[in-house]
């Protein structure tokens, strides 16, 4: 899926997941919306086993594997005008907003929004010893996802100490057998727990530690130039910036881009003030995977204590949890 505004608003594929997941499955789902393609009246059993990382235990109520259509996915691809997607990206998310309003901007809101109805999906029982067996399956390319989510009170959360995405096709099998599922572990820093410290250099060479912030808000912005989505940020960042940097507030972008030179000169076009790390090709580093990212934008907001108090901020939403954030303090 190519760069362009519309992941802004797009929602990413482990919240695809959360909502399908919440909804009831059925093997001959009421679809919304046409499906792309129209499966065959073969129908297959998929089954197969995971395997969690160590210590992990499977909980039945909430570690599900899920089977989603493919290409009642990427049906949903409904792409955003050119005009948006040619202007320069400070002018983007206005037009977007604007155009957001328009009819064809509605049909793409509804979209997002009827996921559970658009998509054909299939959850399976999950055993104690970790197997599972999908009935009557139309024929098809399916995504296969398998999640161990965070449980707070007794509750299912959207964070995740394990996960597999992966893809079966089902045609022409009446019996498919999935090799066996291994759940990757995901180590995210949750809300309220210390986010991790670490020293970087800067896209100037320059030494950053993390830790001598503290007694300072912290946002911390994952991104890179070849990303729009993270481009589509800046504004926002940059005018929280403005308006609350200085003696407890301060910004530090963390470059994945895989030479200086790329950021140096966004930063110097966009005059971009506050701290601009630099953490290599992709964000393959070790504060990457400390943070669990698996995509960017991956914005955070830490408080003057080193506590994570807000994560995955976009757009105006960023200024406000600053904004909340500061008042609070100041009330104390």
């Amino acid at each position: 899926m190519p760069h362009t505004i519309r992941l802004i608003i797009a929602l990413p594929l482990i919240l695809i997941l959360n909502l399908l997941a919440s909804a009831p499955a059925s093997a001959s789902p009421t679809l919304g919306t046409q499906p792309a393609t129209q499966p065959s009246t073969q129908a297959s059993m998929v089954y197969g086993k995971i395997i969690l990382p160590s210590k992990q235990k499977i909980d039945t109520r909430f570690c599900q594997v899920t089977l989603y259509s493919l290409p009642d996915y990427m049906a949903l691809n409904v792409m955003i005008p050119k005009s948006i997607r040619a202007l320069p990206y400070k002018a983007q998310p206005l037009a977007y907003k604007k155009w957001e309003a328009t009819p064809a901007g509605k049909q793409y809101i509804k979209a997002i929004e009827k996921l559970t109805e658009n998509i054909r999906h299939y959850t399976a029982d999950l055993k104690s010893d970790g197997s599972y067996v999908f009935k009557n399956i139309p024929a098809g390319a399916y995504g296969i996802t398998c999640t161990n989510p965070y449980i707070v009170n007794n509750q299912k959360t959207n964070d995740l100490i394990a996960q597999y995405r992966g893809r079966i096709d089902t045609v022409g099998k009446a019996l498919h057998k999935v090799k066996t599922i291994r759940l990757r572990e995901i180590i995210e820093p949750r809300l309220g727990q210390m986010a991790p410290i670490f020293k970087i250099k800067t896209i100037y060479g320059k030494d950053f530690d993390l830790k001598k912030l503290r007694g300072k808000f912290v946002l911390l912005d994952f991104w890179a130039v070849w990303c729009d989505p993270c481009k589509a940020e800046t504004p926002y960042i940059k005018a929280a910036y403005e308006k609350f940097g200085g003696k407890n507030f301060e910004v530090v972008a963390l470059s994945s881009d895989s030479k200086r030179q790329a950021p140096i000169k966004y930063a110097k076009q966009h005059g971009l003030k506050y701290t601009q790390g630099f953490l290599g090709r992709n964000g393959q580093t070790n504060v990457s995977r400390r943070y669990g990212v698996r995509g960017i934008p991956s914005i955070w907001l830490i408080n003057p204590r080193g506590i994570i108090i807000a994560k995955q901020l976009r757009g105006e939403k960023i200024q406000q949890a600053i904004a909340k954030a500061l008042a609070r303090d100041t009330n104390k």
